[in-house]
């Protein structure tokens, strides 16, 4: 059976006009167009072409003159049962082949890592979790992990929610995927105990904006491209704060941020700051500030401020 066909641009169900931006509601301009077959596995390919056959249907994305947020509303028509039936098939693992064992074995390794040293147990959840395999490996590993995610087989809501809330939410390649980015962000933080942290993973744009950058991926359901501007703005509406270690990893809690937040940055600390010095001087001293209210060391070295002024 063929996969669920998209709405095409000029379609009933399509805006006329451009769309506003889906993080901080300012005009947004066209930016890229590509087929509804172009996936990220696209780029390991030794020659030019794709991992699927081209479908014909252009998927059209939108750039925040504001914040920069790249997104599409060509898959705001589709129900969840069709986006899923399109995108979330037994094909999708041809377009993210980390996604079924690679990235969950990754994380887990990494989370261990830093929860196993705590003399508390952490309650987890992970929240986009596919098929649970995260879970499975932190449950073996004596951490407590439950599973969501609406379009795998663990997408029933998790039962017996610890006291208050989770310690953590994880949300890994989830937001890129999101075409309401602030209704699903507000859901992973509605799991969170008030002290709790979100932990998501998703790739941040170039400086230089590249309309054929390979994470514009519309096989892969990445509807929802994010810059840096945009996650902040999100924290802003979420009333919460924003931390960043690097183009991939970031973390969005409520003050007064617990003790679980300096378990998981402190030796991320030198990092965070490498990566906030390279977008400029504000961005550097928010993080150093956080850093500082966390009572993490620093991690100060002289390049970071330098890197920073340059940035300005």
């Amino acid at each position: 059976m063929p996969p669920t066909a998209f709405p095409q641009p000029g379609d009933a169900a399509q805006p006329a006009a451009a769309p506003r931006c889906k993080c901080c509601g300012a005009p947004a301009r066209p930016f890229a167009r590509h087929d509804a077959a172009r996936s990220c596995a696209d780029r390991h390919l030794p020659a030019p072409g794709g991992t699927f056959a081209p479908r014909g249907q252009m998927i059209a994305y939108h750039r925040c003159r504001r914040c920069g947020f790249v997104f599409t509303a060509d898959f705001d028509a589709l129900s969840d049962a069709e986006l899923g039936a399109a995108i979330y098939d037994a094909d999708y693992i041809r377009a993210d082949p980390d996604f079924a064992a690679a990235r969950p074995r990754l994380f887990a390794d990494y989370l261990h890592r830093l929860l196993g040293r705590r003399s508390r147990p952490a309650a987890v959840l992970d929240y986009g979790g596919g098929a649970g395999l995260l879970a499975a490996l932190l449950r073996e590993r004596g951490i407590a992990c439950d599973s969501f995610d609406p379009y795998f087989a663990a997408g029933a809501p998790p039962s017996g929610v610890p006291a208050g809330g989770y310690d953590l939410v994880t949300a890994f390649e989830v937001f890129e995927h999101s075409r309401d980015p602030l209704a699903t962000a507000r859901d992973a933080l509605r799991w969170l105990a008030p002290a709790g942290v979100l932990l998501f993973s998703t790739h941040l744009q170039p400086r230089r904006p590249d309309p054929d950058w390979w994470y514009i991926a519309p096989r892969n359901g990445h509807v929802s491209i994010h810059s840096a501007a945009s996650l902040a703005v999100l924290a802003r509406r979420l009333g919460v704060r924003l931390l960043s270690v690097g183009e991939v990893l970031h973390v969005f809690c409520r003050p007064p941020a617990g003790p679980l937040l300096r378990t998981l940055f402190a030796p991320e600390a030198w990092t965070a700051l490498y990566y906030a010095s390279r977008r400029g001087v504000v961005p550097y001293a928010r993080t150093a500030a956080m850093l500082a209210r966390l009572g993490v060391p620093a991690a100060a070295d002289p390049r970071h401020l330098a890197r920073a002024l340059l940035r300005r």
